[in-house]
């Protein structure tokens, strides 16, 4: 288990699609580990694997500490968010996730799977993540239309539908962990009794 690593865009100098640069430099980051794992320079046996969370906020950035200590960072609500998110990536057996906040600026530049709404600790306002997908090719496109398709099902209630949808995905591609986590919530909540008020929101407990 490694150290989180922080990176921000935009100080101390501005950077106007610093939305576009975090996907690109996600992006680089995996593919460039990628060739790592396969380079035969990492000891008989051993793969890297991280995961990555990206947001979108204000934060209060400069020289925090003391007089005889001070470190150039960044802080806030903003910050927490993203390294919520960045740990989703074990849930959902993901690379990359990114906010709502980040989506609506990249979504056009990145093909993208909506994954869930979910709602972190101490936050009443529910967010909307993506997983970012590392290659736009045409069968990652039919992945996400079928996986959004199984989402849609979910949050309709129609619990045994999402379920045949999500089996078909890993039928075809043979595994893929947001299908597999949805099918276990929607096994989960046809054990259950109907509740009316249930919204399709996963909270999260863990700050």
């Amino acid at each position: 288990m490694g150290d989180a690593v922080m990176a921000f865009f935009g100080s101390p100098l501005e950077v106007r699609d610093h939305q576009r640069q975090t996907c690109q430099c996600a992006q680089d980051m995996i593919q460039r580990l990628e060739k790592l794992n396969f380079s035969g320079k990492l000891p008989a046996g051993i793969t890297i694997k991280i995961g990555i969370g990206l947001h979108t906020g204000e934060a209060i950035v400069g020289n925090l500490g003391s007089s005889e200590f001070a470190d150039y960072t960044v802080i806030g609500d903003a910050v927490n968010l993203a390294s919520r998110i960045e740990e989703l990536n074990k849930r959902y057996a993901t690379t990359i996730i990114i906010s709502e906040d980040t989506y609506q600026y990249v979504k056009d530049d990145y093909l993208f799977r909506e994954l869930d709404t979910v709602r972190v600790k101490g936050k009443e306002e529910a967010k909307r993540i993506y997983e970012m997908m590392l290659e736009n090719s045409s069968v990652n496109k039919r992945l996400v239309e079928r996986y959004e398709e199984a989402l849609q099902l979910y949050r309709d209630k129609q619990w045994d539908a999402a379920i045949t949808c999500l089996q078909q995905i890993l039928d075809d591609i043979g595994d893929d962990g947001p299908s597999q986590r949805l099918i276990k919530e929607c096994d989960k909540l046809l054990a259950l009794p109907l509740d009316e008020n249930w919204d399709a929101i996963t909270t999260l407990d863990e700050k």
